[in-house]
Formats: structure tokens, sequence, C-alpha cells
């Protein structure tokens, strides 16, 4: 028998990696795997159908630097301002804040701790008290059979 046909070249090694906001579903690669395997896309063709799914990788990649600088995050705050009253450059009222917020975590957490220590202070009051009172019950159980004890049996 003849030896089987070769396998198709392997798919051309993957653009570097970018960011896009698109995002393709598995399925979108592995039908452009296999119209590439069947020889329906040449390279060039899978390439552009890869860059219409994921996006221009020249763009993608300013718009990753955008991000990384700071570019983005001041674009996105001029256009969307904070609340009056609420800074968000770092400023002592914004720290002020902050610690303020944390000092009432801190608070309502001590709080909590309180009224577990009182419960506990509780119960183990009301431990005692039943202790004593079993206790009790005891000693006299015990005189009263002391007592039944030195009367003899009944006649």
């Amino acid at each position: 028998p003849p030896p089987p046909p070769p396998p198709p070249p392997p798919p051309p090694a993957a653009p570097p990696a970018t960011v896009s906001t698109s995002t393709a579903p598995p399925a979108v690669f592995e039908d452009l795997d296999e119209k590439y395997a069947r020889g329906e896309l040449d390279e060039e063709a899978m390439l552009k159908e890869m860059q219409a799914t994921l996006g221009d990788p020249e763009t993608n990649r300013q718009n990753f630097q955008a991000q990384l600088s700071g570019e983005r995050n001041a674009q996105v705050l001029a256009e969307n301002p904070a609340p009056e009253g609420f800074d968000l450059d770092g400023s002592e009222g914004e720290l002020q804040g902050a610690e303020e917020d944390l000092l009432a975590v801190q608070i309502a957490e001590a709080e909590n701790a309180l009224a577990a220590l009182q419960a506990e202070k509780d119960v183990l009051a009301l431990r005692r008290k039943q202790l004593e009172a079993n206790a009790e019950r005891a000693r006299r159980r015990a005189e009263d059979e002391a007592l039944a004890g030195r009367e003899g049996p009944p006649a």
C-alpha cells in the first residue's frame, strides 16, 4: 500500500500577544484551523481573518500602552468626574476618609469582640449557678441518705 499523505503544514506562528477589546470564542479559531488544514485559507487570508476577529495588532499594542501609562485612566476620569467632595488624587481628604473608614471598621470589630466577651461572661455565670445548684442538690441527697442510714431501716 502507498504511504499515507504527509500531514498538512502547521499553522503559522501566532502573532505577538496583543490586547483586544473583542473576545473571539474558541469555535472561531477552530473553524479557521479547519479551513487552513483543508487548504481553503492561505496564510495571508488566515491572518486577515484573525485580525478581523482580534483587531489590528498595532492598534491593540497602542491601546495597551495607553492603559499601562495611565493615559487611559486619566481620560476616563476626565470624562467621568468623581462626585463632589471626593478626591481621587491621593490628597489628604481621600487619605483621611480611608483612615476614618479603617477606624470605623476597627471600632465595629472591637464592639463585636466586647459583645462576644459579655455573652461569654453571662454564659459562664449561668453555668456557675447551674453547677452550684447541682452541688447543693447532691449535698442534700447525701445528707438525706446519711440520715436514712443512721435511723436504720424502717420497722
